[in-house]
């Protein structure tokens, strides 16, 4: 047992009456101090039976005062202990840039892995000069989910999916969108050019049936053009597609360590709205 498990000052009490098996179990708990107090809640969830090793703290809440945060890093361990009993690798936890929560789960090895980002929209962006964007084709597309494939088996990979499992999800991924087709009334997929040539992708559309805001999935410049501004462009070509599908926001996700990508969106006028932080159980 590590030494920070054992100075756990809570333990958490099911409050499901399914709480058995090790298939996927979303679980909302009672955090109880050892007297029997209940000091709060926490809701828990893992599916290590479909390959993924991560558990996710989906919400924590105490009700009592707690100045030293003493029941908040307790009701986490113990959270992390739910979790390796489950099989998993890795502990993740979603928060606002403002949450309580940021520097005690950071003081407990946890590290930023992605950003969410966000921007609304009050105006028309204009497109650079000499630069244009068309709807894909099928050789498009299949230049695009090729690319795309490769780098979300990565990007599983780094949120804690092992080999398998992230291939056939992104398979799964790239399966869907090839069925629904380029033409898809739910997303949007562009080509961006610049003086004839083509220079890089988007993957865009509407979060949600219901939602105002468009989300930019992936985004993308060919090696050979990067440096050049076109980045700035396609993102401006997203924008012009949220608004034309009646959206008023954008937003995205970007990995922690990808600062380029963080740097542009920051200087379009993005700003983060959460970040996933994960920490390796097994290190």
């Amino acid at each position: 047992m590590r030494p920070s498990e054992s100075s756990a000052s809570v333990h958490l009490v099911s409050l499901d009456a399914d709480d058995s098996g090790p298939g996927p179990l979303s679980r909302l708990s009672e955090i109880r101090e050892h007297s029997g107090e209940v000091v709060g809640l926490i809701r828990t969830y893992a599916d290590p039976g479909r390959g993924s090793t991560v558990g996710r703290i989906e919400e924590l809440q105490i009700s009592r005062p707690d100045p030293d945060s003493r029941w908040r890093s307790g009701a986490v361990l113990e959270a992390e202990k739910r979790f390796r009993t489950m099989g998993c690798k890795h502990s993740q936890v979603t928060l606002q840039p403002d949450d309580q929560l940021v520097p005690l789960v950071s003081g407990l090895g946890y590290a930023e892995l992605s950003h969410t980002m966000h921007k609304p929209l009050d105006s028309l962006p204009g497109i650079a000069s000499g630069s244009s964007a068309r709807p894909m084709d099928e050789d498009d597309f299949l230049d695009w989910s090729r690319q795309f494939r490769t780098d979300y088996v990565q990007a599983l990979r780094q949120s804690g999916m092992s080999a398998g499992p992230a291939e056939k999800h992104a398979e799964l991924w790239v399966d869907e969108l090839s069925s629904t087709g380029i033409s898809s009334s739910r997303y949007s997929f562009r080509v961006l050019v610049h003086d004839g040539l083509t220079v890089g992708y988007l993957w865009g559309g509407r979060a949600g049936n219901l939602s105002s805001q468009w989300f930019v999935y992936d985004i993308r410049i060919h090696p050979d053009h990067r440096g050049s501004g076109h980045g700035r462009t396609l993102m401006h070509v997203a924008e012009v597609e949220a608004l034309s599908s009646g959206c008023s926001a954008v937003a995205l996700s970007v990995f922690a360590g990808n600062q380029t990508a963080f740097r542009l969106y920051t200087s379009l006028g993005y700003t983060v709205s959460n970040s996933r932080m994960l920490k390796d159980l097994e290190a």
